[in-house]
């Protein structure tokens, strides 16, 4: 059974936290450099997960806050236990994989860790009671909305380009896809979960 919060007090914390920093620590500033993965200055750990809570400009900004209050809600009013999962897995997905790539030698932003919300949140969406014809028509949309993400992310991992957004730092493709590929791992394991919960019930 899902323990789902009737207030989603740990999106709203997460988004006070960006919205703040997006105006405590502007691009090109002493916080955000202090904030920002770095493979080219003195390494901090931290900031492999301070540098996905800042932003590069307000189209980043504004972007990623707005897709991240949306999904995380929708996460945490189904689950809190898969809010708290999913967040831990994607942010440390990103983190692993920054340090394992050489490509980018700086990143900042929620944009990697957001494609692992969007899975989850897509799986929650399935899990909707509803009619038959509803439910088969619903389920088709968010279904045909995974698939659309799923071919924008491939585009651009394999262009290089970023599609609909136009940020001050190039896009980063790759992370989108990690984030994306940790939902897919974490909605076969909450489904596998799930049916055997049923089946032992």
């Amino acid at each position: 059974m899902r323990h789902s919060a009737k207030i989603p007090f740990l999106t709203i914390a997460v988004s006070l936290v960006v919205a703040v920093l997006y105006f405590v620590a502007p691009f090109g500033g002493d916080v955000f450099q202090a904030l920002l993965a770095s493979k080219t200055d003195d390494f901090r750990w931290y900031t492999l997960l301070t540098a996905q809570l800042i932003h590069t400009d307000f189209s980043h900004f504004g972007y990623d806050l707005l897709a991240f209050v949306v999904l995380s809600y929708c996460v945490e009013m189904s689950s809190i236990r898969y809010w708290c999962v999913t967040a831990a897995a994607s942010f440390t997905a990103i983190a692993v994989w920054f340090v394992l790539q050489n490509q980018f030698q700086h990143y900042a932003g929620l944009s990697g860790a957001l494609n692992g919300f969007f899975v989850v949140t897509l799986y929650c969406l399935l899990d909707v009671d509803k009619s038959k014809i509803q439910s088969t028509l619903w389920n088709g949309l968010v279904l045909l909305l995974l698939i659309g993400v799923v071919i924008k992310n491939s585009y651009e991992l394999y262009f290089d380009v970023a599609l609909f957004s136009d940020t001050r730092w190039r896009s980063t493709p790759s992370f989108h896809m990690v984030g994306m590929l940790v939902g897919f791992v974490l909605v076969s394991a909450f489904h596998g979960i799930e049916r055997i919960k049923k089946s032992a019930g």
